[in-house]
């Protein structure tokens, strides 16, 4: 029923849409347009097979000689790039503050649509919403986004740690996306009038800390305020860090509107990110600052207690891709959130010379090392474990014994540990299950691990408690260990944060 609600809101969002498209009405007084709306170009590119459009506006101060930053608006459902640069007016600001602003198109799906999809006239971004087209339909728009930063940072000098992503509605909601998604080439992102899409937050993997800024309306009749706020925050508290208690302000009251504005920051993250709220009590699903564009009956009321595009810009600028604490650890690396996330906590440190070493293997002394920071074991006064391949001063002999005596690792029959010999992806599993006292028995794929293995009954565990992917259908067991893995199981197990 909720998700029937929300389908004809929008449904009627978009014939409001289709039957009054004038989005260029509200841009500019009349018969005097600013240059910044006079200027804008247009360009196009092949993206998974098809010719994708957008606008864009670049300053008159540009020469080429200093890098600016990059800003992204996306439209909401129905809409277009043009009709969002009326709504947010981003191009004034990008002549004043000179940087770069984009406005790309969705694609529009006319024809066949799934059952029980909205069908017809739809432009749209695949924001992450299962039930939407393009997402039915696959359309690979964040692979578009990430196209069109390779295209202006080669034919711009673009500041590559100071590129934006801002939407309203359907864009606000696939703004959320990036931000997940791209946080390895975004240096942050906001919202108007839309949180982040569950499927998202379940299946993708996010790459760093990463400042999300959300203007949202408690009145807001087409995505209602209590539509997944409260769990967007949460979901980029924790991932950044931040302090769970908000610093609150209301701003001042200075338009003639119902409109009140509270400002809630979750501030402290890591790499200096926060979560910034805007609550636009009686706000409706409109651009603070910007135009009535439907009347207060259809969208409620679009707030003149502040302006959204100043705001956000204000905050953009404050805010850059911050450098990856290993220089062999890029954002892009498929493990940089796992081992940001434990360095920073002291659970994992890097070589002499500063890097991490992510491929090299992991020793089975250095595991043990790992788990007992980890788990935070007490190493004094533990029994001497009489590994005969054990030196007493080795800098690893305390974990060892910790790691012994809590029965996490052991010996085998003859006394040995075997402290530098590379520990396994099976011997990590029977390690991190007796550890963290996992227990389970689900459904198992892998099919090189027989129950004849040690680690049979121990990579079922992990499987059943969602820590493990494998390598499709195997789990080589007795692969080495790569550094970059062992940091993602321990923080897996850590957080209970499931493999995706």
């Amino acid at each position: 029923m909720q998700r029937f609600r929300r389908s004809v809101s929008l449904w009627l969002c978009c014939l409001l849409l289709v039957l009054f498209p004038g989005g260029s009405a509200w841009a500019e007084d009349e018969g005097n347009p600013s240059p910044a709306a006079r200027e804008l170009q247009r360009g196009s590119l092949v993206h998974d097979g098809m010719v994708r459009t957008y606008e864009f506006y670049v300053p008159s101060s540009y020469d080429g000689s200093k890098p600016v930053p990059l800003l992204f608006s996306f439209h909401g459902t129905g809409w277009t790039g043009s009709m969002q640069r009326d709504l947010d007016r981003f191009p004034e600001l990008a002549e004043r503050e000179g940087f770069i602003v984009v406005y790309p198109d969705s694609t529009t799906l006319v024809g066949d649509i799934p059952p029980g999809q909205l069908s017809g006239y739809l432009t749209q971004w695949n924001d992450g919403r299962e039930w939407t087209p393009q997402f039915a339909w696959g359309i690979d728009d964040v692979g578009y986004v990430s196209a069109l930063i390779d295209k202006f940072t080669a034919e711009y000098n673009v500041d590559e740690r100071r590129i934006y992503a801002a939407g309203m509605s359907n864009g606000a909601v696939f703004a959320q996306r990036l931000a997940v998604e791209l946080s390895d080439r975004i240096a942050a992102a906001a919202s108007v009038t839309g949180p982040l899409a569950e499927w998202v937050e379940l299946h993708s993997d996010w790459k760093r800390p990463i400042t999300v800024i959300l203007v949202m309306g408690t009145a807001d009749p087409i995505v209602p305020y209590n539509w997944r706020t409260d769990q967007t925050i949460e979901y980029w508290v924790k991932r950044n860090g931040t302090s769970a208690e908000p610093k609150v302000e209301t701003l001042p009251q200075h338009a003639d509107d119902p409109t009140v504005v509270h400002r809630k920051v979750y501030g402290g993250g890591r790499y200096g990110t926060e979560v910034i709220l805007y609550e636009v009590e009686n706000g409706g699903h409109a651009w603070p600052g910007g135009p009535q564009y439907y009347p207060v009956e259809a969208i409620g009321w679009s707030s003149g207690q502040m302006d959204a595009s100043e705001v956000i810009w204000e905050h953009f600028r404050q805010h850059v891709l911050p450098d990856p604490v290993y220089p062999d650890v890029p954002w892009s690396h498929w493990a940089a959130a796992e081992i940001d996330w434990l360095t920073h906590r002291g659970l994992v440190a890097g070589n002499p010379d500063g890097t991490f070493g992510p491929g090299e293997t992991l020793s089975r002394a250095e595991a043990a090392s790992m788990l007992a920071k980890a788990l935070n074991l007490d190493l004094a006064d533990r029994p001497d474990p009489g590994f005969v391949d054990v030196d007493q001063g080795s800098v690893h002999y305390a974990a060892i014994a910790a790691v012994a005596a809590e029965g996490w690792m052991e010996a085998n029959d003859r006394g040995e540990f075997h402290p530098d010999w590379p520990m396994t992806r099976e011997q990590t599993a029977i390690a991190l299950v007796r550890a963290f006292g996992l227990e389970g028995d689900g459904d198992f794929r892998f099919k090189d691990i027989a129950p004849y293995y040690p680690g049979y009954q121990a990579v079922r565990t992990l499987a059943a408690n969602g820590l493990v992917n494998g390598y499709g259908d195997f789990f080589r067991p007795g692969k080495p260990i790569t550094k970059a893995e062992f940091s993602v199981f321990l923080y897996r197990a850590l957080t209970g944060e499931k493999a995706r």
